[in-house]
C-alpha cells in the first residue's frame, strides 16, 4: 500500500533518521523471534507495524531527502541518490518473498538475517552520504532540506505493495 508522507516532521534531524533505522532493527529481532518460536499471529502482527514503519521511512527518504539531495549539486549526490533507490528496490524486494513466507508460516531465520543485514548495509550508505549533508542543511536553513522546498519527485521510486 503507497502511503503518504504524514510523518515529516518527525524527521528534523539525522538522528532521528537514525532512531528509526534502530527501531526497525528492534522490530525485525521481534519478528524472528516470534517466527522461531511458531508464535505466528503475534508475528503478522509485530510485521504489520513493521512494514508500515519501513515504508513510511523510506517513502519520507524518497520523496523528501533524495530529491532534495540529487537537486542539491553536492558531489556525486545523483549517483548515490540512484544507488540508495536500488538499496530500497532490494528491500522492498526482500520484503515481498518474506511476507510469502510469513503468511504460509514458514520460519524465517535466514530471510530475517538477510533482510537486517540489507537494512544495516543501507543505513551505513546513508549515514556516510545523505545524513552529513542533511545535517548540514538543517544547520543553514531550519526547514529547507525536508519540507521539500523546490524538490521533484523521483521517477523510478519503487514500492513494493501498491
Amino acid at each position: 500500500m503507497h502511503r503518504s508522507c504524514k510523518e515529516n516532521t518527525k524527521y528534523q534531524t539525522a538522528a532521528q533518521f537514525i532512531a528509526d533505522h534502530e527501531n526497525l532493527e528492534q522490530w525485525l529481532r521481534e519478528i524472528a523471534v516470534r517466527a522461531a518460536t511458531s508464535k505466528f499471529q503475534e508475528c503478522e502482527f509485530v510485521w504489520s507495524a513493521f512494514t508500515v514503519q519501513l515504508e513510511n521511512h523510506m517513502e519520507v527518504e524518497e520523496q523528501a531527502l533524495f530529491s532534495n539531495f540529487a537537486q542539491s549539486g553536492a558531489a556525486g549526490a545523483a549517483a548515490t541518490v540512484q544507488a540508495l533507490l536500488a538499496e530500497h528496490a532490494a528491500i522492498c524486494k526482500q520484503l515481498e518473498a518474506m511476507e510469502s513466507d510469513l503468511r504460509h508460516h514458514l520460519k524465517q531465520h535466514d530471510e530475517v538475517q538477510s533482510l537486517l543485514a540489507l537494512l544495516r548495509a543501507h543505513e551505513q550508505h546513508e549515514q556516510e552520504t545523505l545524513y552529513p549533508w542533511f545535517a548540514a542543511q538543517k544547520g543553514a536553513s531550519s526547514a529547507s532540506a525536508l519540507s521539500g522546498g523546490a524538490s521533484t519527485p523521483l521517477k523510478g521510486v519503487v514500492r513494493w505493495r501498491n
